[in-house]
């Protein structure tokens, strides 16, 4: 009986490709229909969000704005924190130990 190395079937399959994590042609099919004029025909979506853009509060416009561009480039959705809150570099302490417990 062989032990260890490459199992049959383990692995990922050839030829299939993840989902893609956002629908990057939403958020553009979005932001070309708020960057032209509002039309009768706009779908409830459309409408939704051109409420959220020209919101009376500058920041609400901005935030919205400012996620569908992300979500049109790609940009990651969660920010990412390396290392410490305070900004400190990270301290590394190693401890060599013999064999014999030394």
């Amino acid at each position: 009986m062989a032990r260890g190395g490459k199992r049959a079937g383990a692995g990922r399959k050839a030829g299939v490709k993840p989902a893609p994590l956002a629908d990057k042609s939403c958020a553009a099919r979005l932001l070309d229909a708020l960057n032209r004029a509002a039309r009768e025909n706009d779908d409830y979506e459309v409408r939704q969000w051109r409420e959220l853009t020209e919101a009376r509060e500058l920041p609400t416009r901005l935030r919205a704005r400012a996620y569908l561009y992300d979500k049109r480039d790609g940009k990651a959705t969660q920010a990412m924190q390396i290392g410490p809150a305070d900004g400190k570099p990270i301290e590394i302490a190693v401890r060599l130990v013999k064999s014999d417990g030394r």
